[in-house]
């Protein structure tokens, strides 16, 4: 039996999630707490391409693949929050 493990953290945000009220207010809340999710993914993968073995290509990819996707990702959701939610 596997039981998921959220860190305290994760808790938090799911809590003020909840509590927050449908539409614009949720939506603000979701799209700066995901924003900073995959700033977190970004930061890691930055890691992964400058500690990865020099000659592991396929590694470099894949890595720099992620810190471009969630770098758009973090775009789209910034233009969402101050184009449209005016924040």
């Amino acid at each position: 039996d596997h039981t998921p493990r959220v860190r305290p953290d994760s808790q938090q945000t799911i809590q003020l999630l909840e509590s927050a009220a449908a539409g614009e207010s949720f939506d603000r809340e979701f799209l700066k707490h995901f924003a900073h999710h995959h700033y977190d993914a970004t930061t890691r993968s930055v890691q992964c391409l400058t500690g990865r073995e020099l000659e592991h290509h396929d590694l470099h990819r894949y890595c720099e693949g992620i810190v471009m996707s969630q770098l758009r990702e973090i775009d789209e959701m910034r233009d969402i929050l101050c184009e449209r939610l005016r924040e």
